[in-house]
């Protein structure tokens, strides 16, 4: 498998401003990070997300850069205000990593490799508690098929992979990282730009020598594409 991560957010259709309020949180929890939004050339984090059919899926520049906590402490603080449950899928050049989060908490992970970097320190494996993973099953799933699964990707990991996302509610998303979006042909990509807040100390220097402004607010660090090229 390639190595990627996405975070597949759970909600209905009926979940009000859903699009604004990821981008409100997502540049609320970048603020207390130390970074501000900034237009993409001057971008050194930049967060994407699409609409799915069972919610949202988001992407993380700095998964790719093998960031993870990064990306683990994005995950519990969207489902935590977003008040919603979410899988986040790391994957790996020898398997993947499925991750439940529920109301900001991380509440079962499922690894398939032996030894990665996708395990807690001093544990070789996480093998998942399907009875746990009930929320975010499709209707006419079981816990004993889930279970089955597990077992499954484990010893195959690639076609475990596709079982558990008929069972799960995971789409084609689900197996792609933010440097493969253009791949997946997403239509409607939000991308949201971000650099350190320590880079604005330059612009009363940038204003006696007359140049433009590296950051123009929030209104300008994100952008919306209809559909992102297909590689050929």
């Amino acid at each position: 498998m390639k190595e990627y991560a996405s975070l597949q957010l759970l909600l209905d259709q009926g979940f009000e401003a859903a699009q604004e309020r990821i981008i409100y949180l997502v540049t609320a929890y970048m603020d207390a990070q130390g970074y501000v939004p900034c237009r993409k050339e001057s971008a050194e984090h930049t967060v994407a997300f699409v609409r799915t059919g069972n919610g949202w899926a988001l992407f993380d520049d700095c998964a790719d850069r093998n960031e993870l906590k990064a990306f683990y402490d994005l995950s519990r603080c969207l489902t935590l205000k977003l008040c919603t449950r979410a899988i986040g899928v790391v994957g790996c050049r020898n398997g993947f990593s499925l991750r439940l989060y529920s109301d900001g908490v991380l509440k079962d992970v499922f690894c398939t490799p032996p030894k990665t970097r996708l395990f807690p320190p001093g544990r070789l494996s996480c093998p998942g508690h399907a009875i746990r993973w009930r929320s975010v099953m499709r209707e006419n799933s079981t816990i004993r098929e889930l279970s089955s699964a597990f077992l499954k990707a484990r010893k195959h990991p690639d076609e475990g992979f596709e079982l558990l996302k008929k069972i799960l509610l995971l789409d084609d998303t689900a197996g792609y990282g933010f440097s493969s979006i253009e791949d997946a042909g997403l239509e409607g990509v939000v991308n949201l730009y971000f650099h350190a807040s320590n880079r604005l100390r330059q612009r009363w220097f940038e204003r006696f020598l007359r140049l433009p402004a590296r950051c123009s607010g929030a209104a300008a660090n994100f952008s919306r594409s209809k559909k992102c090229r297909q590689r050929q």
